[in-house]
């Protein structure tokens, strides 16, 4: 039965049962009503807020922070870092996956802080690299954690026009992309765009810091499965 079903039937039931309820107010039974409708009601609240408790993410994301710097003038050499701060929906939570990384290079060196990723927990998948982060106890519900995930990327940005992204997995609160471009090649013009489906807006222009090398775009309530990015001409 579909959650949807379940919900008409339940309405249905509080629909057909309020005739009797309502003759029961009139009847000397009027306090045993009175305590069943307090009954049901509780009840029903019961209902609603537990299927809302299973029915919610596993992960929830306070805020996302994606540092990217281009090391060489070329482009052939960058770094990415993805700093999460997460929160758990649900008790018993024993790894964060990171999803859609991929890049038009070579991908390596995978770590989080300064340990490198075991091979076992890194997989691919439509060309894009699936990174497991395995916590050392499982997580309690409500949880904060945090996850700090760094890559090494080549031949990514040796275009003259590029750009870098983040596709949500999860409701994010907070997100922040910021790019550190070669002090010898600044960017003549960078923008921000969210893609939805086969649509795409513009977001506006990043901040630009007075010295070129730095673009900054922060954005707020991001949606699982939208696509955010900044793109940059050289």
């Amino acid at each position: 039965m579909s959650g949807l079903t379940a919900n008409l039937l339940s309405i249905l039931g509080i629909i057909l049962a309020l005739p009797s309820i309502i003759a029961l107010f009139c009847s000397p039974y009027r306090a045993t009503a009175i305590l069943g409708l307090i009954l049901g009601l509780a009840i029903i609240a019961f209902v609603i807020i537990f299927k809302w408790y299973s029915s919610r993410p596993p992960w929830s994301i306070i805020e996302y922070h994606k540092i990217l710097k281009i090391k060489t003038r070329s482009g052939r050499t960058a770094q990415i870092t993805m700093i999460n701060k997460i929160r758990a929906n649900h008790g018993g939570l024993t790894e964060f996956i990171h999803r859609n990384i991929r890049s038009d290079g070579q991908i390596k060196n995978f770590r989080f802080g300064s340990n490198p990723v075991p091979v076992s927990d890194i997989t691919t998948e439509a060309q894009e690299f699936i990174v497991h982060e395995r916590f050392a106890r499982e997580a309690h519900r409500g949880e904060i954690l945090s996850s700090h995930l760094t890559f090494d990327l080549i031949d990514s940005y040796k275009e003259a026009h590029n750009f870098t992204g983040h596709v949500p997995d999860f409701f994010t609160t907070k997100a922040k992309i910021e790019i550190h471009f070669p002090k010898s090649r600044p960017p003549r013009n960078a923008k921000a765009y969210r893609g939805i489906g086969a649509e795409r807006c513009e977001l506006g222009v990043p901040i630009i810091s007075t010295d070129g090398n730095v673009a900054i775009w922060e954005g707020a309530k991001l949606k699982p499965g939208q696509r955010y990015r900044v793109e940059w001409d050289w």
